[in-house]
């Protein structure tokens, strides 16, 4: 069960993730790889807003990894 929800979480490409419906309403401005640059009011992030929304980026490069592999698997 534990698999297929990372499984699940993976699905996402991470230069969509900040993008998706869900995330979309808090950033108003991303760079070209999908990375949030402005928050909803159109100011910079923080320092300590971008670590943690890196952290976040590079767990979900890890779970597409993943999804992807296991994509591979299922062929």
């Amino acid at each position: 069960k534990k698999r297929l929800e990372r499984l699940e979480k993976g699905k996402v490409a991470p230069e969509e993730m900040f993008k998706t419906e869900g995330r979309r309403k808090e950033f108003s401005e991303w760079d070209d790889n999908g990375f949030p640059t402005k928050d909803k009011d159109g100011k910079d992030l923080s320092k300590s807003k971008r670590k943690n929304l890196e952290k976040e980026l590079a767990k979900q490069r890890e779970l597409h990894k993943e999804y992807l592999a296991y994509l591979e698997q299922q062929r």
